[in-house]
């Protein structure tokens, strides 16, 4: 299922809190507890203005998108050298 098909009838608000937690979650993970309570933060402030979020609908999901692009790859990257590994595929130079 992808961004669009999990967003569409969602409120702008949801879409942003989705948002910020993707990048949070990408912060805590590379041990940057710093930009992850700035990244809260900046949620906190931008829900405090609604409108503006609403505002910025479509860019949220843009990037939601695109999000899911970088994810799909990855996965399919992950898959095809898990192959190469087991001896599935061979790689070629």
């Amino acid at each position: 299922m992808t961004t669009d098909d999990n967003f569409k009838k969602r409120r702008s608000t949801t879409i942003l809190i989705e948002l910020t937690r993707r990048i949070y979650d990408q912060c805590i993970e590379q041990g940057r507890e710093d930009l992850a309570n700035g990244v809260w933060l900046l949620e906190k402030l931008a829900l405090a203005n609604p409108e503006a979020v609403r505002n910025s609908r479509a860019e949220l999901l843009d990037v939601l998108k695109q999000d899911d692009w970088i994810i799909e790859t990855a996965e399919y990257i992950t898959t095809i050298n898990n192959a190469v590994a087991e001896g599935k595929l061979v790689r070629l130079h």
